[in-house]
């Protein structure tokens, strides 16, 4: 079993007996499970018709800004030959936060009933290449929109949970 952090910004009593408002901090076990069943992937392509079960599932990227600080932000992800797209559009903090620090952390939410949590690197495409086109209409059909830029996500580290 792996363990899940647990907090909570909630009135306590410290070792001194004085009440206070912070930040506890417990682990408890959960189960290994993975965010998505194995074979199918938040991905239009893998679903017949309209019926797309993941489209509700929502992207976070959180990147870092100059000054060290986090900064998050929705974010578009498409899989394309089993590698994972992130789109970027030029006039936000995320683009230029990224291109000075390549690192990015996605959280991807189904609800309460499945999380993945990705930690790695993004590596921009050339937008004139044969796989940035073919990303680009991985994105126009799953989000109906593209984006200015796309990068390449690396990823280094990867946490999934599963309700039962």
């Amino acid at each position: 079993m792996r363990r899940q952090l647990i907090s909570s910004n909630k009135l306590y009593h410290d070792r001194t007996g004085f009440e206070r408002l912070g930040r506890r901090t417990a682990t408890v076990p959960r189960p290994s499970q993975p965010a998505f069943e194995e074979g199918i992937r938040p991905e239009p392509s893998h679903c017949p018709g309209n019926h797309r079960p993941y489209s509700h599932a929502l992207t976070i990227a959180a990147t870092v800004k100059p000054n060290g600080n986090p900064h998050l932000s929705p974010s578009d992800l498409v899989s394309v030959n089993e590698i994972l797209y992130v789109g970027i559009d030029e006039a936000t903090t995320r683009f230029k936060n990224l291109k000075q620090n390549s690192a990015i952390t996605l959280m991807i939410a189904d609800g309460w009933e499945r999380q993945a949590i990705l930690e790695g690197k993004v590596k921009f495409l050339d937008m004139k290449s044969g796989a940035a086109k073919n990303v680009l209409d991985a994105q126009k059909k799953k989000y109906g929109w593209i984006t200015d830029a796309l990068a390449e996500f690396i990823p280094e580290k990867a946490f999934t949970y599963k309700a039962k």
